[in-house]
């Protein structure tokens, strides 16, 4: 009888949602990355303020699962799997050891010269070189900042479609999060809203867009912050009730046609 029960508990939604969860955590922290990890915490805690403040009525084991992943999960889990060493990477950061923000500036140097429609989507790495200064050392293919590369590769014109997009999405999403109530819509909301502040703040010291897969996947993902807004899961049911009724009804008529002739 305990086996069952344990099994029950394991199958159980929260649970599995609470192994996806740790499986997230641990993989994101051996990857050591500074600003992956930062960005992950922070929108996490940013999009549950959002909730808590947006959400008119919301579900105490929400609260009480969000409490709990936070507290068990990531605290225990980083302690044991080296969130240490994730810290002691970001203190020792500094200006001094990284080359990144060198690189901005010579990518600012760029953009002034194709400051509307940029030097073309893909070029950064044939035109940066006439840019770049001698203290930059080594072949950079990517900005290592998706701000400077989308503005000096597309300009004006592709950095603010693509901030319009992003911009209406995390809208909708935000409304979503403050209107809808259907808890699998709340969630999407608050997924879309994660992944974007996550971004915003990746993309600062990173090149995430630049990935084929990464930039179709937030396109999904900008896509699902209207879908939890405007899509309703209770149309399909409707639309089988009326054709049932329907076919119902044609099936009434018919019979009282053939029944005479009976």
């Amino acid at each position: 009888q305990w086996i069952r029960g344990w099994v029950q508990l394991l199958l159980s939604p929260k649970a599995r949602l609470r192994i996806i969860l740790a499986v997230l955590v641990i993989g994101l922290i051996l990857t050591r990355s500074r600003m992956g990890n930062s960005a992950f915490f922070i929108s996490m805690t940013l999009s549950a303020l959002a909730a808590l403040l947006l959400s008119r009525q919301l579900p105490r084991s929400l609260l009480i699962l969000f409490v709990r992943f936070v507290v068990i999960d990531t605290f225990l889990l980083g302690a044991y799997f080296g969130v240490d060493r994730v810290v002691q990477r970001i203190s020792t950061t500094s200006a001094a050891t990284e080359a990144r923000d060198e690189v901005n500036r010579y990518s600012f140097k760029l953009w002034q010269d194709y400051k509307i429609m940029g030097s073309g989507a893909g070029s950064y790495y044939v035109t940066f070189p006439h840019y770049r200064g001698h203290d930059i050392r080594g072949y950079y293919d990517y900005a290592h900042n998706d701000y400077a590369q989308i503005a000096g590769e597309t300009g004006l014109l592709g950095l603010g479609l693509l901030g319009g997009f992003l911009l209406s999405s995390f809208w909708a999403a935000m409304r979503a999060q403050s209107v809808r109530g259907d808890p699998l819509m709340k969630g999407l909301s608050f997924a879309v809203i994660m992944s974007v502040v996550a971004l915003i703040i990746h993309s600062a010291v990173d090149f995430s867009l630049q990935i084929p897969a990464n930039a179709g996947t937030f396109m999904v993902i900008l896509a699902m912050g209207w879908v939890a807004l405007t899509v309703s899961r209770h149309r399909p049911h409707k639309r089988r009730k009326r054709r049932r009724r329907a076919n119902s009804e044609h099936a009434t008529d018919v019979e009282v046609a053939v029944s005479p002739q009976a």
